[in-house]
């Protein structure tokens, strides 16, 4: 499975792992926060945990997620409670974190630079099926996208999460005057080119962080950015990474996307 996904997180596959909620517990009236390079979505199962430094998937059951939704200021509301479900039961009285602290994955003080959280929208339509647009190969395309691709390799093999995120977001910061994303045909038109010299380039099959973050630095070169997202499922285990603009997938289908549930959107 792509997108760092291929082993499922210890907390789905360990039956005799340390609960967090256990016996050497910790007083409620302390706040926690999620470290800065972690990241969390709830699940039907509980939650899930993204170390972005590790390349880290981590299973939470839903009872610990309920439990760290009330003392883990910025921990994600669990299903239940955004589908108004109150037959569940309350959150035991303590919770022992330690072996989060321990992890890095939770702080006691608030962050310097809260971890952004833009807005996710469904995906509804994508590029090559609601979409069409009309690829432009020559030479110039030709190199760009070659260019991305080995970008996008070697951060996919050297570098962590939290270091590609830096990168993606240094790519905006360093162009001061960036196209307009409004015009989807425009868009659509980009990422047919850069589809017509993929079959020469790489196979996009089962690397679909590869793929992502070559579309994301080929469009960089024409200022345009969109956002590379990264989403899980626990039934069965997986992640997957794509590039959404809005409600339209430049590199997927509503379909392909819609059992994931985003982590991480830079």
């Amino acid at each position: 499975m792509c997108a760092g996904g291929g082993r499922t997180p210890r907390a789905f596959t360990n039956p005799t792992r340390q609960r967090i909620v256990n016996s050497q517990a910790r007083p409620l009236q302390q706040q926690y926060w999620l470290a800065p390079h972690v990241r969390a979505c709830a699940t039907i199962d509980g939650a899930v945990l993204l170390d972005m430094k590790r390349n880290r998937y981590q299973g939470v059951s839903l009872a610990d997620a309920q439990a760290l939704h009330a003392v883990v200021l910025d921990w994600p509301a669990p299903l239940e409670a955004l589908e108004g479900d109150a037959s569940g039961s309350p959150p035991p009285a303590t919770v022992g974190l330690a072996p989060m602290l321990d992890a890095q994955l939770l702080v006691t003080t608030p962050p310097i630079h809260p971890a952004p959280s833009p807005d996710f929208v469904p995906a509804k339509t994508s590029v090559g099926e609601e979409l069409e647009g009309h690829a432009s190969p020559n030479k110039l395309n030709a190199a760009r996208v070659l260019r991305a691709y080995a970008w996008a390799v070697k951060q996919s093999q050297n570098a962590s999460f939290w270091e590609i995120s830096h990168s993606i977001r240094e790519m905006r910061v360093a162009t001061p005057r960036r196209n307009d994303l409004a015009n989807d045909i425009a868009l659509a038109d980009r990422v047919m080119t850069f589809r017509a010299f993929r079959p020469t380039t790489f196979v996009a099959k089962d690397r679909c962080l590869v793929h992502a973050l070559a579309l994301v630095r080929y469009l960089a070169h024409y200022d345009l950015f969109p956002s590379w997202l990264i989403g899980v499922r626990t039934r069965p285990w997986g992640a997957h990474s794509w590039v959404q603009k809005s409600e339209l997938v430049l590199d997927s289908t509503p379909e392909k996307v819609t059992d994931f549930t985003p982590i991480l959107i830079v």
